[in-house]
Order: structure tokens, then sequence, then C-alpha cells
């Protein structure tokens, strides 16, 4: 199988920097774009090889809009407005070559303002969905073009009895900026916007990671013991985080639920169940806050959870209490900021800036 995506995310090998991802998740890989028509284009990317979105299975496509919710919030901080995003999907009765020229899933994200997006529109008979959750619990047996504005709106043709050039939407974009003639991105890759693309993505999930004068840690990840411990008592305690964060327009991106942790049976498979839903959540969470204040209990779990949050670029704020995992390697080696308390904790992202 001769696929670009598959090829250039293999390991051990050497890639120029256009193939290099700026972010994977257990899904996905989000890469700067090869034919960066404009600066901040960026691809999401599917890990397994099918054919589109569409086919992706809904955990993973839970893990999609979280991730297309992220960098649609990181390039509006960089550039000031929300990008648009497209998706050309291809059936699985397509060749190798599709709308989007690519036969392997993936999402583009571009930060530009389309002064022919009604034009656009009326051309590929686009039709506006009113419920965006029907198109990611869609699956389509024909190609389709998906679409989202500025404003969040967004529009889908399922292609019947129509075939589209290559590369439909750049197509669009490039005759919008005046490059016309610039759309394929075999022939003019737009070094320059790469380079800048990746800086300045870069530089922005290094902010989110470190600045806590900022308002930019919105979407929050709490984790404290739970195995053994009385659930009720917890979900108390997240019930109270939740209630404190949406007080200053924060969001909890883990609420707790009365049967995810204690009702389970430890074995390898619920294990994989919990830790994988847990990997998709830091994800998509700009900061964790790690309880560690009960001086009683060893907490793999959250010591696991405090690497991976750091290895995806979330501030990291960990509470002590009265212990002394202050002086724990893993703790001083992924905190961001030590605390004695969840009051302290819930101060430092809550405090309007």
């Amino acid at each position: 199988m001769n696929c670009r995506f598959c090829e250039i995310f293999k390991n051990g090998e050497m890639k120029p920097v256009y193939d290099k991802p700026l972010d994977e998740t257990s899904h996905f890989y989000v890469v700067p774009v090869l034919g960066c028509l404009v600066k901040g284009y960026i691809m999401i990317v599917s890990k397994q090889h099918v054919n589109s979105m569409c086919y992706l299975e809904k955990p993973e496509k839970e893990e999609l809009k979280a991730l297309l919710e992220k960098y649609r919030d990181i390039l509006k901080e960089i550039y000031g407005f929300y990008p648009v995003v497209f998706e050309h999907g291809s059936s699985n009765a397509d060749s190798d070559m599709s709308a989007g020229s690519v036969r392997h899933a993936h999402m583009h994200m571009v930060p530009i303002k389309l002064g022919n997006q009604n034009e656009m529109i009326e051309s590929l008979r686009l039709e506006k969905i009113v419920d965006l959750s029907k198109f990611f619990s869609s699956v389509f047996d024909k190609p389709y073009i998906f679409f989202m504005d500025n404003a969040r709106n967004t529009y889908l043709h399922n292609i019947i009895d129509i075939t589209f050039p290559s590369q439909t939407i750049r197509r669009w974009i490039a005759k919008d900026i005046g490059l016309e003639d610039q759309w394929d991105w075999r022939k003019d890759f737009f070094e320059e916007n790469i380079i800048t693309t990746i800086d300045e993505l870069k530089c922005a999930m290094k902010e989110r990671a470190k600045d806590t004068k900022s308002c930019r840690l919105r979407r929050v990840y709490y984790c404290r013991a739970m195995d053994g411990l009385n659930r009720e008592e917890i979900k108390n305690e997240y019930d109270d985080v939740q209630k404190k964060l949406e007080e200053t327009g924060h969001i909890l991106v883990n609420p707790y639920e009365i049967n995810d942790h204690n009702l389970l049976e430890i074995n390898k498979y619920n294990a994989r169940i919990i830790v994988k839903g847990n990997k998709e959540k830091i994800t998509a969470a700009d900061c964790v806050i790690v309880n560690l204040s009960n001086p009683d209990y060893r907490y793999v779990g959250c010591i696991g959870e405090m690497i991976y949050a750091k290895t995806k670029g979330c501030f990291v704020i960990t509470i002590i209490g009265e212990t002394n995992y202050d002086k724990n390697f893993y703790t001083l080696e992924h905190s961001d900021m030590i605390v004695k308390d969840l009051a302290q904790a819930l101060s430092v992202i809550g405090k309007e800036r």
C-alpha cells in the first residue's frame, strides 16, 4: 500500500520538518501542511489507515472533536479568529486518490477568513448541518465534503453524482488569497509559511503549558486517588471542583461518573478502558491538577497521569497537603507548580487575570 501518511509516521526515520508531528494523541497526529497556503495551516491526521474520519469508531471520533476544539482555540489565540475546518472524505470504494488527494483520513484547519465563502458553499452545494453530532455519528457510503466556517457553522455535501477536482477547497482558498495557480501542495510547498507555522504553534503550546498569568488554562483535568475509597465522597469532591471551575468560566473535562473506577473488576481489559479514557481526556485539557494529599496512598495511577499530562504539554499543578510528595522525583520533574491544598490550586487558574 502506497500511503503518504502511513509512510511519514513510521518510527526511526529521518523526516523533513513538514513531516514531523507538532502534537500526538492516542489516535491522531497534528502536522503542518505541505503546501502551506497561509501561516497556521495544519492538519489532524488519523493514525489508523482509514479512508476518512467517518469510518473511525466512536472513541476516536470523540477524541477528534476534543482535538478540533483545542486547536480552534490555539489558532484563535495566535491569529485572532477561529480557523475554517474541512475534510474531503473518501468512501471505501474510492481509489487511492480522492478529492483531497490522499486516501487516508485527515482534516484541514486553516486560519483564514474566506471572502468567497458564500460563493464556494453555493458552488459546492454544501448543506448546513444543524446538529454537528450527526456528522460525527455518521458513516457515508459515498465521498463527502465537510466544512466548518469561522463561526462554527457546519456544512456537508454527501457526493452522489458529482466528481470534484483534486484539492477542491484548497483551490477556493488559493483563489481567495490571490494564489490561484499555486493550490497544488505537490508543486508549491510554501516552506516559509511551514517554518513560521511550526514556530508559532510551538510557542503557543509552550505558553499554554507555562503561562498561568492568562486565562488559557480553561480546560482542567482533575485526578486523585480512587481505587478502594468511598466513591460517594469522591463524587462529591469532583462535583465541588466542577462547580468552582464553572464559576470562573473553566471546564472540568473529566467529571466523575459513579461507575468508572470502583465498579470495575481490576483486570487488563478494564485497565485498558480506564487508562485509554483518561489519556483522551488529558489530551483535551490545558491544565491537570494532581491531588496527592493523602499520606497513606501510593498514587501509582496519579503519577502516570501526571507524566502523560506533561508529555502532552499540559500545565501540571500538584497538591501535596502535609505529605512529603514534594520530595518525590516524579513530582519535582513533572509539576509546574506545587501547592498545599485544592483552594490554592483552583486559585492559580480561577482568578481573572
